[in-house]
């Protein structure tokens, strides 16, 4: 595998674990809530088909899953000489070996490595299709591309870690997260699968952190139930331990606060209950605060968060403003 270098001091890996001691007031404390009720159903429909294979049928899914992935990335391996004979190839920055490259995702540190994931679209380049997947489809869908390193410094490409599933949850896309070491220790991903939005979990037991296996009991988190919340804008969930509690935080926002970070907390990381706004505000404009992540310096908390507003142009996607911070 190809190894790629970025310099130490671009490494965020030392923030992973940092943990929070703030504390937001108790709300809805009602187990995970719906949005639309036809979308529910439809999802609880396939999560119990799914829930409800027989060992066989699991382990073929797993199969079927594995096989789109090695087909994805034999078709980057075919585009690779390609991109690495480009001159505007950066030389010392973490990205796809071809397609599309995103936002990061999950970064860890687990058996003796260091793992960074990425939004990555193995058939799309500058947005645009370059090629058929397996079904026939063309579109983005999104997956997780993955690199490691034993000193954060040199870097390999992995194969991809994650993709779409036709006809399940995420047949939209895998899109962002975050990754943890549970309390069994083993690695565990939260993603967001579409559409509709929901979270979901993947775990590995692989040393290499190279195969994943998504949970049967997909999705695990729903749109909860918030005044004037804004639909379609919940995902990017991020994860962070106080204690024996885990914490758990997406994008969100509200037709009359603007953004926000929807906060949920859990002993288990899979039953999960909702307690409110961990942050809010930036007017009604702002339409969504996208990848929040939350990190403890000494005894102050920072919360960083990526605004969409609805009032600013820009004419490549999303109106987006400056990614914005506060203390707590």
């Amino acid at each position: 595998m190809r190894k790629i270098w970025i310099p130490q001091s671009l490494s965020v890996l030392p923030l992973l674990g940092l943990l929070s001691a703030s504390q937001s007031p108790a709300s809805d404390s009602s187990p995970l809530a719906t949005g639309d009720s036809a979308e529910k159903s439809a999802l609880m429909d396939a999560r119990a088909n799914h829930a409800g294979m027989a060992h066989d049928q699991i382990i073929q899914l797993d199969v079927n899953q594995l096989d789109r992935i090695t087909r994805a990335d034999a078709y980057v391996a075919t585009e690779q000489a390609s991109v690495d004979s480009d001159p505007m190839k950066p030389i010392f920055h973490i990205m796809g070996a071809a397609g599309s490259t995103g936002d990061p995702n999950g970064l860890i540190y687990a058996k003796g490595k260091y793992h960074v994931f990425f939004q990555h679209s193995p058939y799309m380049v500058w947005g645009k299709p370059v090629a058929e997947w397996p079904e026939g489809k063309v579109g983005p869908q999104v997956s997780w591309g993955h690199v490691s390193s034993v000193d954060g410094v040199y870097w390999q490409h992995e194969p991809i870690a994650l993709m779409p599933q036709p006809g399940s949850y995420d047949r939209g896309l895998c899109a962002s997260g975050s990754a943890v070491i549970a309390d069994d220790g083993i690695p565990t991903i939260f993603y967001t699968a579409a559409e509709p939005q929901t979270q979901c979990i993947t775990r590995s037991e692989d040393p290499n952190l190279r195969y994943w296996r998504k949970d049967p009991n997909n999705p695990i988190l729903y749109e909860p139930r918030i005044n004037n919340f804004r639909k379609g804008g919940f995902r990017d969930p991020f994860l962070w331990r106080e204690g024996k509690t885990w914490n758990l935080i997406t994008c969100g926002a509200t037709t009359d606060k603007g953004g926000m970070a929807v906060r949920f907390q859990s002993e288990t990381l899979t039953n999960w209950t909702h307690v409110g706004a961990f942050a809010e505000g930036m007017g009604p404009h702002c339409i969504a605060w996208e990848c929040p992540n939350f990190m403890r310096f000494g005894d102050q908390g920072v919360l960083v968060v990526s605004p969409l507003f609805d009032n600013l142009q820009d004419t490549d996607h999303a109106p987006r403003g400056s990614v914005s911070y506060t203390i707590a």
